[in-house]
């Protein structure tokens, strides 16, 4: 494998793993914070305590 088809590799796999955050992060639902995505939960716990 050359350095280029590595270069190209790692980029793939950055690009799957920040896919990846961003689904756990702004999609995915936790049944813990009441099936919210946790960024959902956080902003809601925001809203509630009235900090910003």
């Amino acid at each position: 494998m050359g350095f280029q088809n590595s270069v190209a590799n790692e980029r793939a796999h950055e690009a799957r793993v920040g896919e990846y955050i961003r689904y756990h992060n702004l999609e995915r639902l936790h049944t813990v914070n009441g099936n919210q995505s946790p960024i959902s939960y956080e902003n809601s716990l925001k809203n509630v305590s009235g900090w910003s």
